[in-house]
């Protein structure tokens, strides 16, 4: 009798993809303090908003620099118009085009920012704002209207309010992937409050790797919301003293009590044996029919 044995074959080959695909997913870690993080450099994006009566007000970079060549940015206003509006605050990565931030206020007409870095596919963006500032954004490289490629591993949501007089509150904290297959832990914190009292408050997000190598987060597609109120004391001008921010960092971070090592979790190994056994199963009753 000859021994067919292909389908043992597949049957190997579908275990050690599913076990491949849990050693490669990676996982996204939420709601990190900034006591567990070290070394981290900013890269990757930037995004800010602030009130300021004499520079621009928002701004998206590529995270290298605050400088002429490295970002963007809009001048919407004074305190007298900005202080105590409510703006909905998106920073969006779309994967192999670029970055696109938007400040929206539903309740005062022309309050409204768009900023984007890239170059877009039709109907990626609303094209009425995808044409501001767009692909204007030199980077660290020097290029313009190219995607923004700069690796990075963690993202940073950050709010100062060291101005005699200011606040800065946020609510609605969201942050999604595109990727679902990729694993997520913990949270940002959904609403928060810098002010005299707590001058600073911040957050952090780190990918990484199953074996522990840093993840880059500009190959995957995510969205950042939050509703970000900024107020200044009449007749002051907190510029950096009063300040919302979403930065993209490269950063270390060991989860307290975990290791990052490539074992695939006890119900990757399940599922793996499963696959085997059905395959093997199969395989068993075809021969047993051809006898």
């Amino acid at each position: 009798m000859k021994t067919k044995t292909f389908p043992y074959s597949l049957a190997i080959l579908a275990f050690c993809f599913v076990i491949q695909s849990d050693l490669f997913g990676g996982r996204v870690y939420l709601g990190i303090g900034s006591q567990d993080v070290s070394n981290a450099s900013p890269s990757g994006v930037q995004t800010r908003y602030k009130i300021d009566n004499t520079n621009w007000d928002a701004m998206l970079g590529s995270g290298a620099s605050v400088a002429p060549g490295y970002f963007v940015s809009r001048d919407s206003g004074n305190i007298g118009s900005l202080s105590g509006q409510t703006f909905h605050y998106q920073v969006m990565n779309l994967v192999g085009e670029g970055l696109y931030f938007t400040l929206n206020n539903p309740g005062t007409a022309g309050l409204d920012y768009a900023m984007s870095y890239g170059s877009f596919n039709p109907g990626s963006v609303p094209s009425a704002n995808s044409s501001v500032n767009s692909a204007t954004l030199l980077g660290v490289g020097g290029v313009a209207t190219t995607p923004q490629t700069t690796p990075y591993n963690g993202l940073h949501l950050y709010s100062q309010a060291t101005a005699s007089g200011s606040s800065v509150a946020f609510s609605n904290v969201s942050f999604t992937l595109a990727d679902s297959s990729i694993q997520v832990t913990g949270a940002f914190p959904t609403s928060g409050l810098a002010n005299n009292g707590t001058p600073v408050v911040d957050s952090y997000l780190a990918y990484f790797n199953n074996d522990g190598t840093k993840g880059d987060l500009s190959s995957i597609g995510w969205t950042f919301d939050a509703d970000v109120t900024i107020t200044g004391a009449p007749g002051s001008n907190p510029k950096e003293g009063a300040k919302f921010e979403f930065t993209g960092k490269s950063m270390n971070y060991t989860q307290p009590g975990e290791s990052l090592t490539a074992v695939p979790e006890t119900s990757t190994w399940v599922m793996g044996f499963f696959a085997l056994g059905v395959v093997a199963l199969l395989a068993r009753r075809k021969g047993q029919s051809s006898m």
